[in-house]
Parts: structure tokens; sequence; C-alpha cells
């Protein structure tokens, strides 16, 4: 009996850590199933972790995928990351792609690189290419950055 009793109350303080645990991370920021199953991990059992997601699943804790896809693509747009970058974030999260219109990426490639180089038509080859590749390591795909170059 004391055994089992032990065994129960072990098993509620894991509980009660996990659900602090999980309340901090959720109050913090809004995470994707992915983020809070990996992050729990690190702490708890398998078996506690599925069943504090499907506690703030029940309770409403948890943000809608694609909403949340949505504002993270968005905040990243923002930064000046391009799609190929923003949709490898997406998918390390866990999140659904979103669309993207290639017209208003280019837009945004242009955007970036007049902040930051200035004028295009003034610039030599070498530095066009830099320029390129800048767009390219930002996320931005390849046709994108090869047109805000060429056509700049």
């Amino acid at each position: 009996m004391k055994e089992q009793f032990k065994e129960l109350n072990q098993k509620h303080d894991d509980w009660m850590r996990g659900y602090r645990s999980l309340s901090r991370y959720i109050a913090n920021r809004d995470h994707s199933e992915k983020e809070l199953k990996t992050k729990l991990s690190q702490k708890f059992d398998p078996a506690l972790v599925q069943d504090l997601i499907q506690y703030a699943q029940a309770n409403g804790w948890m943000p809608d995928a694609q909403d949340m896809a949505e504002r993270t693509a968005q905040r990243l747009k923002d930064k000046g990351k391009g799609k190929l970058y923003i949709q490898a974030q997406l998918a390390e999260k866990g999140l659904p792609p979103v669309e993207f219109d290639s017209e208003d990426e280019t837009l945004r490639a242009k955007a970036l690189v007049t902040l930051r180089f200035g004028r295009l038509d003034e610039k030599s080859y070498e530095e066009k290419q830099k320029i390129a590749q800048f767009l390219q390591r930002r996320g931005f795909e390849p046709y994108i950055c090869s047109s805000v170059v060429l056509n700049s």
C-alpha cells in the first residue's frame, strides 16, 4: 500500500512539474505541437508529454496551426526573409506551408536590395553577383534573385 502511494504521489508530482513547464512555454509565446513535444521530451517521459499535449489541446491552449504558420511567415517576411527560408522554418516547427505571391516576393527582394545596397544600375558584375548571393542566403528563390539583379 505504501509503495502504491509513493508511486501515485510521484506521478502527481511529475504531472504538476510538466503542467508548470507547459504553462510557462505557452505563456511566453505560441508553440506548435512539435515544438512543445520537443521541449517537454527533454524533461519528461513520452507518455506524460502526450498527456500534457492532449490537455493543452482540450483546453484550447494550442493555436490553430494554419493561423500560426501565417503569423510566423509574416513575421519572417517583415525581417526580409524569402520563401525558401520561411518554408524551412515552418517545416522545422511542424507547421503547414503557406502560399506565396511571386510578385510580392520580387517586390520585397527589390526593396531589401535597395535598402541594403542602394541603386543597382551603378554596380559592377561582381557586386551584382554578391547581391544575388545575399538574396539567396536570405531564402529568396534563384529566379527572383536573378530577376532583381538583372532588371534593376
